[in-house]
């Protein structure tokens, strides 16, 4: 993508819900000339920081002791794969399920203060949140799942989606906070236990439920993951590189104006891309070697779309879940039929780009599938 002009209208940005001195910190470092950077959406997002001023603080006072005593009994079932695999499918099915808790819209924007008074801070965000996710129309609502990277975008300087709000440096934050082998021992440390935080939270609002969240960059970060959580399980969802591609090519090119911070960028957006998978995915294999099969099942994109029943009840089998119910999906499922998936000829020049390595990362991890459609 090479010199977009951001011409996107909303002044809304989830940088809102962080931290005042979070939201200072990240601009501080912007390498840019300030003159290329939204004005209308960094008035939103002081605005909107203002909040932290205080609403942290006296979450803190009411809730900091319970948060801190509360177990992660179970879990928590991670959704992970490629963004444009399925992720997003899977994450709203399963959350279908009353016995499972997730991170909401909401929760994801003000990961810092969501315990404390959250009708009102739904209704300011209500204002601004669009209805519906303008590149794909996905349904958007406070309350609806969002995948924890954008909490973490608002609580660590160490995101990857950091690259989203200034495509600029989108290259930089992929290569270095994908994978967070690049950490040093404070960053690391600093990482985990907000992470840990948070998910305590998410649990002790949940009522001690086990949680199910989806982040495609927790794809590249499994054995971190699985030291921290003990009783994780994981949930992985592949599809063909050139579909992951194209959707990929399409969405990014819709969110980027949306997200960016920056007037003016000059990024490669395929490559980029390219990097992205062959970074998230590479090391999948060997850090999934350990796992038993009730840690992890892999499914393919094809098999949830065709039939979406039958491959959650595999999944609550193979992982050892309980209380398998479709009634819980009927209604997402009716209304998801009106949704359709955009299906592309092969292309072979795109075939000839994306190169052999990639399809063998992908060769490799279809024989991780369970294959639900033959």
């Amino acid at each position: 993508m090479a010199l977009v002009i951001n011409n996107a209208q909303n002044k809304y940005h989830p940088l809102g819900g962080a931290k005042r001195r979070h939201v200072n910190s990240i601009l501080n470092a912007y390498p840019g000339p300030p003159n290329n950077l939204v004005k209308r959406k960094l008035r939103f997002i002081k605005n909107m920081s203002g909040l932290s001023l205080c609403m942290p603080t006296l979450e803190r006072w009411l809730h900091h002791k319970k948060v801190n005593k509360q177990a992660i009994e179970s879990g928590p079932v991670f959704v992970i794969g490629h963004w444009r695999s399925g992720t997003t499918h899977m994450h709203h099915l399963l959350t279908k399920d009353p016995q499972f808790g997730f991170l909401s819209n909401l929760q994801a924007f003000c990961p810092n203060y969501f315990l404390h008074h959250p009708r009102i801070t739904k209704k300011i965000f209500d204002k601004y949140l669009p209805k519906q996710r303008p590149i794909d129309q996905v349904q958007l609502d406070a309350e609806l799942p969002q995948e924890d990277e954008f909490a973490l975008a608002n609580m660590t300087k160490t995101s990857c989606y950091h690259g989203l709000y200034f495509p600029n440096q989108a290259a930089h934050f992929f290569e270095n906070y994908l994978q967070l082998d690049h950490l040093n021992a404070d960053q690391l440390k600093s990482w985990t236990l907000q992470y840990e935080h948070l998910l305590k939270k998410l649990t002790y609002h949940w009522s001690g439920k086990t949680l199910v969240l989806k982040n495609p960059p927790h794809t590249a970060r499994i054995p971190m993951l699985k030291k921290l959580f003990p009783k994780a399980k994981f949930i992985y969802l592949l599809r063909h590189p050139q579909e992951v591609f194209r959707s990929s090519e399409k969405f990014f090119s819709g969110l980027l104006p949306l997200l960016s911070l920056e007037k003016q960028w000059n990024a490669d957006l395929r490559t980029n891309i390219k990097n992205n998978y062959i970074q998230l995915l590479q090391n999948l294999t060997q850090d999934v070697a350990g796992l038993t099969s009730n840690e992890f099942i892999a499914i393919h994109y094809e098999d949830l779309i065709s039939d979406p029943l039958e491959v959650i009840q595999s999944i609550y089998a193979n992982l050892g879940i309980n209380n398998f119910d479709e009634n819980h999906y009927t209604d997402y499922l009716v209304n998801q039929k009106s949704h359709q998936v955009q299906k592309h000829e092969l292309d072979q020049k795109l075939d000839d780009w994306i190169g052999e390595d990639t399809y063998g990362i992908y060769q490799a991890h279809l024989s991780l599938c369970k294959r639900i459609r033959k």
